[in-house]
C-alpha cells in the first residue's frame, strides 16, 4: 500500500512540475532585423494580459501566494504558474487554463498544480491530515486560493 501511495505521489509531483515549468515559460518571437540576422524578442507577458480583465484588487493575488517565491523557478508566483497560459479563445471559456472555481480538470490534475510547490513531505511535517483523501478531493474544495488575508494572520 505504501508503494502505491509513493508511486501516486511521485506521479502527481511529476505532473505538477511539468505543468509549472510549462506555465512559467515566456513566449518568444524570432524576427529578421535590418542586417538580415534573426533576433529573438520577448512578447507581451501572459501575466500582464490576465490583469486586463481580472482586476488585482477584486480577484487578484492576495494572501500568501502574493508574497512567495515559486521554488521551481525562483521567481515570484504569477497567474500562469498555477493557471497556465491562456489561449486565443480563453474568453469563451475553453479548456485552456486551470480553473479551480469551475473545474474542467479532474482532482488529480488540479492537485498536481498545488503539489508542484507544496511538497507532501513538507506538508506532513506541518501536520497535514489530508493524506486520507488527497486523491479524491481537490485542494481548492477546502482552501481559498486567493484569500483576502493570509491564512495565518491573527494567530499566535
Amino acid at each position: 500500500m505504501s508503494v502505491l501511495r509513493s508511486l501516486l505521489t511521485a506521479g502527481v509531483l511529476a505532473t505538477g512540475l511539468l505543468w509549472a515549468t510549462a506555465a512559467s515559460a515566456t513566449p518568444q518571437m524570432a524576427q529578421e532585423n535590418v542586417e538580415g540576422r534573426w533576433v529573438v524578442t520577448q512578447q507581451r507577458s501572459a501575466d500582464s494580459a490576465c490583469l486586463d480583465c481580472h482586476k488585482p484588487d477584486q480577484e487578484g493575488m492576495h494572501g500568501t501566494h502574493a508574497e512567495v517565491i515559486n521554488p521551481n523557478n525562483n521567481l515570484p508566483v504569477t497567474c500562469t504558474n498555477c493557471h497556465g497560459n491562456p489561449g486565443p479563445d480563453h474568453r469563451e471559456g475553453v479548456k485552456d487554463v486551470m480553473r479551480f472555481n469551475n473545474p474542467m480538470y479532474n482532482v488529480e490534475q488540479q492537485n498536481s498544480v498545488c503539489l508542484s510547490c507544496h511538497l507532501p513531505e513538507q506538508l506532513q511535517k506541518a501536520f497535514w491530515p489530508h493524506d486520507v483523501h488527497v486523491t479524491k478531493v481537490a485542494c481548492a474544495s477546502c482552501h481559498d486560493l486567493h484569500p483576502e488575508t493570509r491564512y495565518d494572520e491573527g494567530t499566535d
